[in-house]
């Protein structure tokens, strides 16, 4: 796989350009790091040096409903901020490879083993590399901005 320098205002400008799509928080993770982490396939990471890391927040008063199981009105917010996710995601891969970046937008949520419940990739490991938050005792992403209120998707790219 062919690796383009970025230049040096390049992360910054996608940065600003995903933010105005509607992100909440955005952040780049090297994925050496990672290269050990179980994806689905298992050579999904081959060729990518890197992930973009995209947040949304949810927001507070949709837990607040919340007594003791997700309620119809959860539901919606969070099937509406995976689409928002995804089309951000989608965004970014193509704006990634019209500047001669190779790109993988991973959906926010699919499962692929519904017997072990995991996806491509830990949308949470990445978004850890990537500075957006660090893991709390609950074992979720905790954000500095929105606590544990957010979702979160990955674009893995070859840009360095």
């Amino acid at each position: 796989m062919k690796y383009k320098k970025l230049p040096d205002d390049y992360t910054a400008k996608l940065k600003k350009k995903i933010k105005k799509w509607g992100a909440d928080l955005v952040g780049i993770a090297d994925l050496e790091p990672l290269k050990e982490l179980e994806v689905n396939p298992p050579d999904l990471l081959y060729g990518f040096e890197r992930a973009v890391s995209i947040a949304v927040r949810i927001p507070a008063a949709v837990f607040e409903q919340i007594e003791d199981k997700p309620t119809p009105l959860y539901a919606s917010v969070y099937q509406t901020a995976n689409r928002l996710l995804d089309e951000m995601a989608f965004k970014t891969s193509v704006m990634l490879q019209n500047d001669g970046y190779v790109s993988l937008p991973v959906p926010a949520s699919q499962v692929l083993d519904r017997k072990n419940w995991t996806a491509a990739i830990s949308h949470k490991a990445v978004a850890r590399m990537a500075g957006i938050g660090w893991q709390g005792k609950n074992l979720l992403l905790i954000t500095a901005k929105y606590g544990s209120r957010v979702r979160l998707v990955t674009i893995l790219t070859s840009a360095l």
